[in-house]
């Protein structure tokens, strides 16, 4: 149930940036015809009714899914508001009051969602139960309502005229109206009906009650009522003369009363915002064509633009729901500055640290940032389907995900520096300490053609390739170990145990002797090391001692 109801508050948000865009389109858009605010709210009740949208680039919806429901579970609960000033301000505060304590059996927010949800339920409840009282208390009032004609009846417990009924509408009217109001009150609520207001009504109002803990929308459900109110009275006055407009002005006020209705309750000739309606009566002016024009393309580009949601990153997606077990490989690349890139290899049981880091990115896309340079530190991470992944640092301002640019959450380099070192700053002594041993390479060599790529995860070296994957593992002084091939996810082509500088002496460790090998080479050396020559010692000017040794050679 909270995942449901996240879903529902990830649209309701949705649809209220829409709303707020149809708000600031009915005052630019006034003097357009009033059918088209209609239209605009229809767009509204699309975005809440849809379970899923089209992504597009031309989408003005900052995000898609503002509170994930991986927030349940998340180590560092965050939001995606997609405006960075928000994020900023909403995000410190969760992960400092609803981040899970070591230990916990279940996270604080599912407790906190989980008790939302239960609101939300009981909120609806209410909203229906309103709803069905209304409607059998009006039922009550208007049984012994006498049929005039048609569709038409009248009642003397009807004190302003309104249309009640989805699907066989009928018009109710009070026994008091005389017959020139009663012509103009009977073309307004036909006109109704001729709109399916009698219908759409009632289905705004249901989807009120679902996302009724959302302000944007009860706003939205009044705006609705009234623009109804407003098309209705000028379809029928389009033809009218100013007399004529005038008399159907003065049926309005006098049916007009204080009765308001927030329920699916029918549309009442002079329920709603009497006072502007009259104004635009009698100020009436047929619209231009080119203002109508207008307006239907404003109408279509919103619905372009907040229908739709902004393209979704897959690559931020990967990197936020990583998971330790599908993971096969990470290794990091550091480039200090004015130094050698550097390497190192992770091991199996350094993964979850460096996995929690990269699932705390949760950058807003930049499609043009303003600097990429500076790279500093990048991640090569291979997950278990063969796909490599890249994850760099840019100038600490900005996250590259397989080479998508995103602006950097306020915590993720700061993470990332105090966990990993940083490329400019001092890495710790032993960041990079882990070198391969010759008792390692033994090891190694006993699986025989099954060692690849992965077995070396964990040890440090340096890429020498151009064109193929060559990487360089420094043993000791004597011995070094060359692994080569076209791909990582692919078996090696040689791995082979060096000893010397021309890299011409070697053997392949997965099908050749290698203590044999080691054991003539470090016999060789220690020869070469003592066989009756003494490397002389080093003249220098700062001890006599070294004078005295300098004349024992000759």
């Amino acid at each position: 149930m909270s995942e449901v109801f996240l879903h529902v508050f990830n649209l309701s948000i949705a649809a209220s940036w829409l709303v707020l865009c149809v708000i600031l389109l009915r005052l630019v858009l006034r003097r357009a015809p009033k059918w088209i605010r209609t239209v605009l709210w229809g767009l509204v009740g699309l975005r809440l009714v849809l379970p899923f949208s089209i992504e597009s680039v031309l989408s003005l919806i900052p995000s898609g899914e503002t509170i994930s429901p991986e927030i349940l579970y998340a180590k560092t609960p965050a939001i995606e508001s997609g405006i960075p000033v928000v994020n900023a301000m909403v995000n410190p505060v969760l992960s400092g009051s609803f981040s899970p304590a070591d230990g916990d059996s279940v996270n604080p927010l599912q407790i906190w969602i989980s008790i939302a949800a239960v609101i939300w339920i009981v909120g609806m409840a209410v909203m229906l139960l309103y709803t069905v009282i209304s409607y059998v208390r009006l039922s009550i009032r208007i049984r012994a309502a006498v049929l005039l004609r048609d569709n038409i009846y009248q009642s003397e417990y009807v004190f302003s005229p309104f249309v009640m009924g989805l699907f066989r509408p009928r018009i109710y009217l009070p026994f008091h109206l005389s017959e020139k109001t009663m012509g103009n009150v009977i073309a307004h609520e036909q006109a109704h009906i001729r709109r399916y207001d009698h219908m759409i009504k009632p289905v705004a109002y249901f989807l009120l009650n679902i996302y009724w803990f959302n302000p944007v929308l009860w706003v939205a459900y009044i705006l609705l009522c009234r623009d109804m109110e407003l098309a209705c009275d000028e379809q029928v006055i389009r033809g009218l003369d100013r007399e004529r407009r005038a008399d159907y002005s003065q049926a309005l006020l006098s049916c007009s009363t204080t009765h308001r209705s927030m329920s699916a309750c029918p549309l009442a000739f002079g329920e709603i915002g009497v006072k502007e309606r009259v104004k635009n009566i009698l100020n009436y002016k047929k619209p231009g064509f080119w203002i109508i024009v207008v307006a239907v393309i404003a109408s279509l580009a919103v619905a372009v633009c907040f229908l739709t949601n902004p393209k979704s990153r897959a690559t931020m997606k990967w990197a936020q729901t990583l998971d330790v077990q599908d993971v096969d490989s990470i290794e990091l690349v550091v480039m200090p500055q004015s130094e050698d890139k550097q390497y190192r290899s992770f091991a199996k049981d350094e993964f979850a640290g460096v996995v929690a880091r990269i699932n705390e990115s949760r950058g807003t896309y930049v499609a043009n940032p303003h600097s990429i340079a500076g790279q500093t530190m990048t991640f090569y991470i291979r997950t278990s389907d063969g796909v490599e992944h890249k994850i760099m640092n840019s100038g600490n301002v900005y996250l590259v995900i397989d080479d998508e640019c995103y602006d950097a959450d306020y915590s993720w380099m700061d993470t990332w520096s105090r966990d990993y070192g940083e490329g400019n700053a001092a890495l710790p002594g032993d960041f990079f300490s882990q070198g391969l041993t010759l008792d390692d390479v033994t090891a190694l060599a006993k699986k025989g053609n099954a060692l690849n790529w992965v077995d070396f995860d964990g040890y440090d070296y340096t890429e020498t390739g151009s064109g193929l994957y060559i990487r360089v593992y420094k043993i000791d002084a004597i011995f070094s170990l060359w692994i080569g091939g076209g791909s990582t996810t692919e078996e090696p082509m040689y791995i082979r145990l060096s000893a010397g500088d021309q890299n011409d002496d070697y053997i392949d460790i997965r099908t050749e002797d290698v203590a044999s090998f080691i054991a003539q080479h470090q016999e060789s050396t220690s020869v070469s090391t003592s066989g009756g020559f003494e490397e002389p010692p080093q003249i220098t000017e700062s001890t006599d001692d070294s004078l005295d040794a300098a004349s024992d050679i000759g």
